[in-house]
């Protein structure tokens, strides 16, 4: 029965989003964040895949290929496969199983919350609405979608095992412990620092607070030990990329957060965000007014149990301050102790911390802390009042009130959600059931590189989803981290349908097959791919066609693309430099793209610049590698007519070895500058940042950009920063900014 009350409740929270579970996800205007809901789906489907066929190289997934662990370049979410991998096995459907999956996670966190109140002896009526806080806060409900973050559905119940192993000391209750507690650490590793912190901390105070068995803190230390080595096979992957500086290490972390002081982010209600104007709708982890107040309730001395009350208060109380010290980052809580902060020493002396980019993510665990501290609270106002002749019939009217008024400070009533529509079954486009169908290969996806703009990391994305109903090794990809390989590959697909890189890219990727999306490519290249060399049409499919390469090369250097030698490029020539005297090359600018008419942009956007360039030189230019240091590659740099030159800008290296008296054609990305203007572009080609003889130039107006129409509340915005303080930028509070600019 409670179950169905949380799922009648979700569904009335989320209403109609789950009635399109099967076609929809759901709706962000963040480009990223379309993104990651495609790269999230994707995840899913590739674990329960390999769940299936392969569980050894479940992070080995079938994107970003060759990568080695190309899933642990972001997040794994395998502790989220017991609901996800059973809809999607019975459907087929990887959207029906997302969404599946999201309304089991709201359904659960309810639940367990309730479970988890219920065995503290805190009344039904104050369990229910405690579950309620806690599946619906606003940073769930409008992060929903981000289930790496919001996914701690597990948490109240390890909480219960815990209690029940420390004091009652049994088997089961042990193990129920150690699974619950290993399928949280999984569901993420955000999350599993999160569960690490409220796990020691509560444990400790339980311990130091209530009576407990001494082989209860024997078998819950045994299945913690147990839960934690599992985790960490999962983890070696991400430590080994993480040692390498594959995945960076973030000293300061990246805080996303309503404003410079992150504890406001705990008391910005969803309408400042909204309305007003102060932060990015989704990221902020309001408390709720209702729920302080009945935590608070929970902590004030007085009547009702007394002893017992705080046996049970303190220990979630401690769990959710040290979450709450580390949500502030390192430094934050005080900046003149900001090397002995508790995140900061966490940082140095927790493999894998620091890697996390985003510490207020940790304030999940001071959500659970408030959820149970209100639980409390209201169970002890019920209690007080029952004592007093409180009617069954006006605890229920009062419970049922302070679920409205707290639903409305949440924004639940103000801010509906909304889904975008996917496409999946035999919806999908026919040249991916084309590809079902074909011979083993790699495939490759045209245009390409997530990382030139927005736009195009969101076609990578669905690439990689669309991959899900073929299960190709797929060259393309989205992550929170780029592997190595990845900006080669993508420099040689950016060559396409130059001969020679298609061969290279099935020399060290195994490439059979090319996906043109011709409707997706500038009208200048589509000429280029109407009979590339080196290829064969297997069939089109509208504006997508689908080539072969011909004929299918061998990946006869797939081992050296992945292990490469400092000394030699990938093709096998040496990264030595170049002579002083034997430094030639002919660059010549083909077109230029920019945003609006032709050689025009805005200040801060990517111009793309056609170049052919061709080697003058009687030496081979190393370019194929991944190691880098002593490859040949683009320079550039602005000069304006009235400012000195600035420094040059190194892009980055050529897309393969160039030959002495062999040329290539390419396009290449380059940063307007941040003044608008007229400005003079020169490039060319050079090694260690040093030129080569001959470059090539183009003038072009950068032009000031223009605010456009703009909503009611984006205005009180900008008025209101004019008058006040802050002028602070953050980058996503940027990327919104570009939405409304035309």
């Amino acid at each position: 029965m409670v179950l169905l009350f949380y799922a009648a409740a979700t569904m009335a929270v989320y209403w109609p989003v789950f009635l399109r579970s099967g076609d929809a996800v759901f709706a962000t205007g963040l480009a990223n964040i379309k993104s990651d809901v495609n790269m999230i789906l994707w995840i899913l489907s590739w674990v329960a895949h390999a769940l299936a066929t392969a569980p050894s190289a479940i992070l080995d997934g079938n994107a970003l290929y060759p990568a080695p662990y190309s899933l642990a370049h972001s997040e794994h979410l395998i502790g989220l496969q017991p609901f996800f991998a059973p809809l999607y096995y019975a459907t087929g459907n990887p959207v029906a199983a997302m969404q599946g999956t999201l309304f089991l996670i709201a359904t659960t966190c309810g639940a367990a919350m309730y479970a988890l109140l219920r065995s503290w002896g805190v009344p039904r009526l104050a369990a229910l609405l405690a579950g309620l806080i806690y599946a619906f806060f606003p940073g769930r409900y409008f992060g929903v979608h981000e289930p790496h973050h919001t996914a701690t559905h597990y948490l109240p119940l390890v909480l219960l095992f815990l209690d029940r192993t420390l004091s009652e000391a049994r088997r089961g209750a042990a193990v129920a412990f150690g699974v619950v507690l290993l399928l949280q650490l999984l569901c993420s590793f955000y999350l599993a620092f999160v569960t690490l912190t409220v796990v020691g901390v509560y444990g400790a105070m339980v311990c130091l607070c209530r009576p407990v068995a001494p082989r209860g803190i024997a078998r819950a230390t045994m299945a913690g030990a147990v839960a934690g080595a599992l985790l960490g096979l999962v983890a070696l992957p991400y430590y080994r990329l993480a040692s390498t500086g594959i995945l960076p290490e973030h000293p300061r972390g990246v805080l996303i957060w309503a404003s410079a002081d992150p504890l406001r982010s705990y008391l910005y209600p969803p309408i400042a965000v909204r309305e007003w104007g102060w932060s990015l709708i989704g990221l902020q982890f309001y408390l709720g007014v209702l729920p302080l107040v009945l935590a608070l309730a929970a902590l004030l001395p007085g009547r009702w149990g007394g002893g017992f009350r705080w046996r049970v208060a303190l220990p979630i109380l401690a769990a959710a301050a040290a979450c709450w010290s580390f949500s502030m980052g390192p430094g934050r809580v005080a900046e003149s102790w900001s090397g002995w902060t508790p995140y900061a020493i966490a940082q140095a002396w927790i493999p894998g911390f620091a890697v996390m980019r985003v510490p207020g993510r940790f304030a999940h665990g001071v959500l659970l802390g408030v959820a149970a501290l209100a639980g409390l609270g209201a169970g002890r106002l019920l209690q007080v009042g029952r004592e007093r002749g409180l009617s069954m019939r006006v605890a229920v009217l009062a419970t049922v009130l302070v679920t409205v008024v707290t639903a409305a400070d949440f924004g639940i009533m103000r801010y509906r959600p909304d889904v975008r529509p996917m496409l999946t079954g035999n919806a999908i486009p026919p040249v991916y059931r084309a590809l079902a169908g074909t011979p083993p290969g790699a495939v490759l996806e045209i245009p390409a590189d997530a990382r030139s703009n927005f736009l195009q990391g969101i076609h990578e994305s669905e690439y990689a989803y669309y991959s899900t109903y073929h299960w190709k090794p797929l060259l393309n990809g989205y992550t929170g981290y780029w592997p190595p390989t990845y900006a080669a590959v993508m420099r040689l697909a950016r060559a396409l349908p130059d001969p020679d890189a298609t061969r290279i890219l099935t020399r060290i990727a195994g490439l059979r097959f090319v996906v043109v999306h011709t409707a997706l490519l500038p009208v200048q290249l589509r000429p280029r791919w109407l009979q590339p060399a080196g290829m064969r049409l297997v069939a089109r499919y509208g504006s997508d066609a689908l080539w072969e390469t011909n004929p299918p090369w061998t990946a006869d250097r797939l081992d050296a693309f992945l292990h490469p030698s400092a000394a030699a490029t990938v093709l096998g020539n040496p990264t030595a430099a170049v002579a002083a005297g034997d430094r030639r090359a002919r660059v010549e600018i083909i077109a230029v793209r920019g945003s609006g008419q032709k050689n025009r942009i805005v200040p801060g956007q990517r111009l793309a610049v056609e170049l052919r360039v061709a080697n003058r030189s009687r030496s081979t230019w190393p370019a194929l590698s991944t190691r880098g240091g002593g490859l040949v590659g683009w320079l550039a740099h602005w000069d304006a007519e009235e400012d000195s030159e600035t420094a040059a800008i190194e892009i980055e290296p050529l897309p393969y070895d160039l030959a002495a008296g062999a040329s290539l054609r390419v396009t290449v990305a380059v940063a307007a500058p941040a003044q608008p203007g007229h400005h003079e572009l020169e490039i060319g080609v050079g090694q260690a940042g040093e030129w080569f003889e001959g470059t090539a130039s183009v003038a072009v107006d950068v032009e000031a950009r223009h605010a456009g129409k703009l909503p009611k509340w984006k205005k009180r915005k900008k008025r209101k920063k004019r008058k006040k303080r802050k002028k602070r930028k953050l980058g996503l509070l940027e990327m919104r900014r570009k939405e409304y600019t035309p």
